[in-house]
């Protein structure tokens, strides 16, 4: 038992709230007990402001006891009983809820779907690498009689068909992005003239900017021409 009188009464004012303090502050600090103390008039009415968040940024007094409390105080202490219990402490209980992680996000699977299409309409490239070598590094290209291509053009299809379908996820050559690249999906003349330019940009950009292989290693030129 606190004797309330050996620690000095304070009267305060109509007006004024009481907040009564008490030395059980356990842990995280309950209540303390230390006197009565003033407070401003109206603090409770107005709400009560957890520490670091802001002046009237919290919660209101009528989410809890506290008026209760403070007019259960006053009538107590009116009367002359100054034997003032402890408030009970309520365990508060927390439950955890697992969520399962999603295996596959909608945008990695619509980014699936859309390489396994740029695969299906990626266009022939029309011819193969290594044919008559010179010795010297370079062999023929996809015309007839024209300008020799190296022998390591055109890239294997699986080489070529990975490398546009990252351009046309990112919609630029990645290895050299200033260079936009467009990769419709529709059956117009229009679109498959995208994809054919796309494909040129692709294998002429497979290792950086301009390193790859030329357009007369393939037959990609012919093709577009073919369309008007």
């Amino acid at each position: 038992m606190v004797d309330l009188m050996s620690r000095g009464m304070m009267r305060v004012s109509a007006g004024l709230c009481f907040q009564i303090e008490n030395e059980w502050h356990k842990n995280e600090g309950i209540l303390l007990w230390m006197g009565l103390v003033p407070l401003a008039a109206g603090s409770l009415a107005k709400g009560i402001t957890p520490a670091g968040r802001g002046p009237g940024v919290g919660c209101p007094a009528a989410s809890t006891t506290l008026n209760a409390r403070r007019k259960a105080l006053q009538d107590q202490l009116a009367s002359g009983n100054t034997n003032i219990p402890a408030p009970a402490v309520t365990p508060v209980t927390t439950t955890s809820t697992t969520v399962p992680a999603a295996t596959t996000t909608p945008a990695a699977a619509d980014s699936n779907d859309f390489r396994a299409q740029v695969a299906a309409l990626a266009p022939e490239l029309g011819f193969e690498s290594g044919v008559n070598p010179d010795g010297t590094g370079n062999c023929d290209g996809a015309i007839p009689g024209g300008p020799k291509i190296p022998c390591q053009c055109p890239p294997p299809r699986d080489e070529f068909i990975s490398q546009l379908q990252d351009n046309a996820v990112a919609g630029k050559a990645v290895h050299n992005p200033d260079v936009k690249v467009d990769f419709p999906l529709d059956d117009s003349v229009a679109s498959k003239k995208s994809r054919i330019i796309a494909s040129l940009i692709t294998i002429q950009n497979l290792r950086g900017p301009g390193v790859g292989c030329p357009a007369v290693s393939t037959t990609l030129s012919q093709q577009l021409e073919a369309l008007g």
